[in-house]
């Protein structure tokens, strides 16, 4: 129930549940985001977390422990629970791996030696006794040599350097693999073939290794299916993991009784793959079905160059290779800049004088453009000054220009009642409503013409709205947001609104970011896809239904590298695209909006949309559009009123149709 990880100085963090002072801060409050492990500092360069204490190695290989320390898990020779790292004590030793089992550890010195410390009810630390052991106690039997070491709830296993595997402990539900069932309080060797092993994991009843060719096998309690073997049967020596042949390079055990267990394992292309318990979704293959062999982790002709979609209105905007503006869909309001307020079928074109257009955004019911000289031009819905010309309650039907001083701006976005900008400079600027401080200026009332967003100074390179939320990566790819925060779309580990920028939580270097009414994605600068907020119809990527106040990984990303992204504004849609071109949906599906051809309420993690590579997306209410590598344009999901662009009034598309194509 908690997290400890190293950064790339040694520092040890921790996040999570802190009960039994697990993460090692000095108290016993749990975290929702890292925190830095108390104490004198330390460079370590190797850590194992167990449920309720955690282990650590420093660079000199000294061995420390903090958390629940009955039967004397942590090796400090007491059972006192500590919430800082106390040094393992006994006589001084040079360790190069450490293990956190249930209630006990391991470690192997650099000399290849075991030691075990902890609860030993089970005989797990192997040192030929039952009797639990406050500090580090040599592994019993012939002197083996170790290079790879873990621990279960009640059992441990060790390769030695010749690949051979050994095993100590309760053998109740054949883990030890030696084909009995009886408990074995020094080492044994497993039974079968002669086999070669380079990988081990300890599960709580089980076991699973990797042999020299990449072969994954298992063994002990298969009430899930963990072992992979297509059976729920107990095995007491290995057998092999069925399916496609694959060749594994590292494997793990999750879960602590028979049949919560699961499995999870890498191939040599890194593409991971799971099998077992899967109540939750913990196998990542966007169901909650449980498996007994390896799943894979899931997910009129015009040459257009820039798109934008409305957030809270079905209408869409474009750019063609020569820089002139077309808009489709809804109209009420005047937001197709068209000079009339007549929903259209098919993309009309932006009138007003000739202007070469370089960028567009889409409002909730109004329209924004930058053209080639910088200079900032909106239309449509202007009941809160969204338009920027320094009026409120007139729609204009076509561009008017943004009024205040002279400024050469370069990236805009558009919320529900309010716009935001960033110019040459990098400042970034708001107008509009401003009920949640969405305008950034540090006030609560609605501007009609641009106004800086203040706190300490920053050069903003890519700027997002959502409704009431702001969002822009520096130049350093820190992420800041502000506004509206109810659910927890500003990620700061909090529901509060704030009326100036604050950088998200989590430290990431982000390139990429979109937001909705309810939930934030965005692209880390290594091309991985975070989200927070709310996660009712699985905008986060993830089949938890639960809001997240910081950033978690969307699900199904191995070998994807992800360069764009964007949400639909209020039916929790997600689309993202990977570096070669494919596009990827996940979220509601009700109508079709995620374009992969069927009608499926919810989808949890990314599923691949259409055989075609695209350069753009964008999003409006219960649907998208995307531009193709040849400047066409295609839109699904919803048509009501002709969103799709394509002269008909079908009520929806459930995958990618041509625009303007009758």
């Amino acid at each position: 129930m908690h997290v400890i990880a190293l950064d790339k100085n040694g520092r040890a963090w921790g996040w999570g549940n802190n009960t039994n002072g697990t993460i090692g801060d000095n108290s016993i409050i749990s975290r929702l985001t890292p925190v830095s492990v108390a104490g004198a500092i330390k460079t370590f360069c190797e850590i194992s977390s167990a449920f309720t204490h955690s282990m650590a190695l420093d660079k000199n290989g000294r061995a420390w422990g903090w958390g629940n320390n009955t039967g004397g898990r942590l090796g400090d020779n007491t059972t006192i629970q500590r919430n800082t790292p106390v040094s393992v004590a006994g006589a001084v030793k040079t360790f190069c791996q450490i293990y956190s089992g249930f209630s006990n550890s391991a470690a192997l010195d650099k000399n290849g030696r075991a030691w075990g410390w902890g609860t030993n009810s089970g005989g797990m630390i192997g040192d030929g006794t039952t009797i639990s052991k406050l500090t580090p106690v040599s592994v019993a039997g012939a002197v083996k040599t170790f290079c790879k070491i873990a621990t279960g709830n009640n059992h441990t296993v060790a390769i030695d350097k010749n690949g051979k595997l050994w095993a100590w402990g309760n053998s109740g539900s054949g883990q030890l693999g030696n084909g009995i069932i009886l408990s074995v309080f020094t080492p044994v060797t497993i039974r079968g073939a002669l086999k070669t092993f380079c990988q081990i994991t300890a599960g709580g009843l089980s076991s699973l290794g990797i042999d020299k060719n990449g072969r994954a096998w298992g063994w002990g309690s298969n009430g899930g299916g963990q072992i992979g073997d297509n059976s729920v049967d107990q095995r007491n020596s290995p057998v092999s993991v069925l399916g496609a042949v694959k060749t594994f390079c590292k494997i793990f055990s999750g879960g602590t009784s028979g049949s919560t267990a699961f499995t999870l394992a890498l191939d040599k292309n890194g593409r991971a793959w799971t099998w077992g318990y899967n109540g939750v979704g913990q196998l990542g293959n966007n169901a909650t079905i449980s498996q007994r062999t390896p799943v894979s982790v899931a997910g009129a002709v015009k040459t257009f160059c820039e798109i934008s979609n409305g957030p809270n209105q079905a209408f869409s905007l474009a750019i063609d290779k020569n820089g002139r503006a077309w808009a489709w869909g809804i109209n009420g309001n005047g937001n197709l800049g068209n000079n009339t307020v007549i929903s259209q079928r098919t993309p009309v074109s932006v009138l007003g004088a000739v202007k070469t257009f370089c960028k567009v955004a889409v409002g909730g019911f109004h329209s924004l453009a930058i053209d080639k000289n910088g200079r900032l031009w909106a239309w449509g819905n202007n009941s809160n000054g969204q338009l920027g010309n320094n009026t409120f309650n007139n729609s204009v039907l076509t561009p008017v220009s943004v009024l205040g001083a002279v400024k050469t701006f370069c990236h805009i976005a558009g919320g529900n009642s309010q716009s935001v900008a960033i110019d040459k400079n990098g400042q970034a600027w708001g107008w509009g409503f401003n009920g949640s401080g969405q305008n950034g200026d540090g006030g609560a009332y609605d501007n009609y013409t641009p106004v800086s967003v203040q706190g300490q100074k920053k050069t903003f390179c890519k700027i997002a709205s959502g409704n009431g939320t702001s969002l822009a990566i520096d130049n350093y790819g820190r992420l800041w947001t502000w506004g509206f925060n109810g659910n927890a779309q500003i990620g700061d580990d909090s529901t509060i609104a704030k009326r100036t920028p604050v950088r998200v939580c989590g430290n990431k270097t982000f390139c990429h970011v979109g937001a909705t009414n309810a939930h934030v994605t965005a692209i880390e600068k290594n091309g991985q896809v975070w989200a927070w907020g709310n996660n009712s119809n699985g905008s986060l990527g993830n089949p938890y239904s639960l809001s997240v106040v910081t950033p978690v990984s969307v699900i199904g990303q191995a070998n994807k590298t992800f360069c764009q992204i964007k949400v639909g504004f209020s039916d929790s849609a997600s689309f993202a695209l990977d570096k070669n071109g494919k596009l990827w949906s996940w979220g509601l599906n009700t109508v079709g909006q995620l374009g992969l051809g069927t009608l499926v309420g919810l989808i949890f993690t990314p599923k691949q949309i259409y055989n075609k590579t695209f350069c753009k997306i964008g999003t409006f209410t219960s649907g998208a559009t995307a531009i193709d590598y040849k400047g066409r344009v295609w839109a699904w999901g919803l048509n009501n009123p002709n969103q799709l662009g394509r002269n008909n009034f079908f009520v929806l598309s459930s995958t990618p149709v041509r625009v303007c194509v009758i």
